[in-house]
This record gives structure tokens, sequence and C-alpha cells, in this order.
């Protein structure tokens, strides 16, 4: 167990379990904000330790090569319609892995915060896409695509660069990368 005290810490992991693909390791990361011995507030994560690292068209996680296998996923289900369900994920990370699926992408909208955890504890990738639905666009290239034109979304937005930096900080609200190199752990998660 390693600990760190005031707003800033570092703290140690020392010959880490690696988080792998379809094997997952998770820490046991806790936060206390406390007022003398009284505990104020409480955060816990779950936490993998990996590095990811893009070469050319290369994926490699903890440097090994990893070749993404896997499907569009919706959050929606047959029985209980558009939203999370723990059991209906769960169904589906077994069928996915049934298959030999390591990775999904997920949709144009915002995901439950619960899937990327589920996802994370159950060893799978997932390529994230920005919540873009709703674009009169896409629309129209879907229509054109269908007639065999091409109407490039991008081109076609009038607002280009605000509409990336848009995504670019949408991405970065929902995604983080904490570089480690001290940590408090309680054994598997």
């Amino acid at each position: 167990m390693t600990e760190a005290s005031g707003s800033e810490g570092k703290l140690t992991v020392n010959d880490p379990t690696l988080w792998k693909v379809l094997d997952s390791y998770l820490y046991r990361f806790v936060i206390k904000v406390q007022d003398s011995d009284a505990i104020i507030d409480e955060y816990e994560q779950a936490i993998g330790i990996r590095t990811v690292e893009i070469q050319g068209e290369k994926i490699l996680i903890n440097g090994e090569e990893t070749y993404l296998k896997g499907y569009g996923k919706h959050e929606d289900a047959d029985i209980i319609g558009r939203g999370f369900s723990y059991p209906m994920n769960k169904r589906d990370f077994e069928l996915m892995k049934w298959s030999g699926a390591n990775s999904f992408r997920t949709s144009h909208y915002p995901y439950a915060e619960e899937v990327y955890q589920m996802a994370d504890r159950e060893g799978f990738l997932i390529i994230d896409e920005v919540a873009a639905v709703g674009f009169l666009e896409s629309i129209v290239n879907f229509l054109a695509a269908s007639q065999g034109t091409d109407i490039d979304f991008f081109e076609a937005h009038p607002n280009l660069d605000e509409l990336q930096k848009n995504h670019i900080e949408d991405i970065h609200d929902r995604f983080y990368v904490i570089k480690i190199t001290q940590v408090s752990l309680h054994g598997a998660y």
C-alpha cells in the first residue's frame, strides 16, 4: 500500500501487474478528502495500468501489437430498450468473447460510464465515437451515398475548426490518461 498527502502526491507501483486485452487486472485507486480526521469526500476508481501506442497502422498495448476484432455496439437491448443494464451488457461481453472479439466501437451518443468500466474489467478495447448524432449533413451523405455520390461531412460543415475543437474537448473531458509513477493500491479488484 502506498499513500500520499496534500493536493499533489507521487505514488509508485513497483513491478505492476499490467492490464491486458481480454485479461484485465485492475487496481483499486482511492482518493479521500479529509479535514483533520473526518473524511469529507471519497472517490474510488478501478484502474488498469497499461501503455497504448500507435505506430503507423499498428496499435501496441504494453508494447505488443494488438489487432482489433469486434463490433459496433449500441447501448440498446431488445428486452429493455435504450439504456444501461448490467445483465444485458454482461451478456453482450460474453457473446463478444465467445465470437473472438476484443474490442467494440461505440455509437454517436454518450454512453453510460458503467459501459466503459465494464469494458475495462472485461479486457475490451473501445473505439469511442464522438457524440455527433443529428447532423443534417450525415443524413444528406447517407442519401447521397445510396445514389452513388459522396458528400464529405467535414468539408460540408461551415465551422470545421470549431467543430473539431469541440470534439477534441469532448474526448478530453470523457477520457483522461493518468501517468502514474506511484500509487496506493489494494490488490486485485
